[in-house]
Parts: structure tokens; sequence; C-alpha cells
């Protein structure tokens, strides 16, 4: 097992170094998948915006992001694949990003936006906990990703593999009701 961007999982999937991969697709940047890829969809998730709790708009249940145009924001390191959607959801909102502090970790994320350094786009499935200081609030439009597992094509029939996409799916199962549709 290990842990990866898709940039760097999917060639190991396809070079055979590694028999299965799970990565993130969102819905306006979309992970390619090449056709060599068999892939079966696990669930959906929704990225949710990350404020302070004594934040001007921390007492509403839903934010435009123009309306966060007042803080840093905290994303992932540089070159990831989590940094370059930040960047891209912020502008394609009309905000230049200024990303102050870059961590790779979401519980890491909401304890500085709880120490008030910033905003961050949390997925629901990152957040086990929230801390205190932190209030959370869905955006409009919804930040939505996909969540894939992949194999080589040809071998999603094979015992372990198969075995593997079983276990993905029921464990997938319990995350269908956590995220809204439409």
């Amino acid at each position: 097992m290990c842990e990866g961007e898709a940039e760097q999982t999917i060639p190991r999937v396809l070079e055979g170094d590694l028999d299965v991969a799970v990565l993130e697709s969102w819905q306006d940047r979309p992970t390619a998948i090449p056709a060599t890829a068999a892939r079966i969809e696990l669930f959906s998730d929704v990225a949710d915006l990350a404020l302070p709790a004594g934040h001007r708009l921390a007492h509403r249940k839903s934010v435009e992001l123009t309306e966060v145009d007042d803080l840093p924001w905290i994303g992932w390191s540089a070159g990831s694949g989590c940094y370059d959607w930040l960047v891209q959801v912020l502008r394609k909102e009309g905000l230049e990003p200024k990303i102050s502090c870059t961590v790779g970790g979401y519980p890491t994320q909401l304890a500085l936006v709880a120490g008030n350094v910033g905003a961050a786009l949390v997925p629901r499935l990152a957040r086990e906990s929230v801390p205190d200081a932190v209030r959370i609030l869905t955006t409009r439009p919804a930040l939505t990703r996909t969540i894939h597992a992949i194999c080589r094509v040809g071998e999603q029939e094979h015992g372990a593999i198969r075995a593997c996409f079983d276990a993905l799916r029921l464990a997938s199962a319990r995350f269908e009701s956590a995220t809204p549709t439409g």
C-alpha cells in the first residue's frame, strides 16, 4: 500500500507496480483516467468551506466563494492536484488565490483555520472531527468529487483485485448517504 497523487499512482497501476489505486476526480477538474485502466465509481463527496468561528460569514449555513475575499487560503503543497484544484476553483470564482499556508493534511488545515490563519476547502470524507473554533459552511455552487478505484483493464476479475474492489464497494456504501445529490 502507498499514498500518492493520481499523477503518481495511475502510471504505477498501468506499469504493474500497483494492482489498485483509489483516486479522486473533481467535477470541475476531472482526473484523466486512461482507457487502459478499468475503473469503478465508489461514491461522491463534497468539499465545504472551513472558516474561523469569529469570521463575519461564520454564522451562515452557505456562501458563495466570492464572499470570502478577506482571508488568505490554506491548501495542500504547491504542485499537488489538490493545490491546483484550489487555485482553479478560486480563479473560476474571480478570486486571485492568496494561499498563505500549505500543508498536506486536512486535520492540520482545520487546526490552522481554528487558529485564524485562513480559510480552507475541506472534503466531508476528510473531516473526522472539526475543532470548536471552526465553522463549516456549504458553498454555492457545491464542490463535488467522485472517488474511483482503478486497475489495469482485464484484471478487474482476478481474485485478489475483485476482492479488493468488492471490499471498497462495501466500505464506500456508508458514504453514499452522507453526500447530497444535485
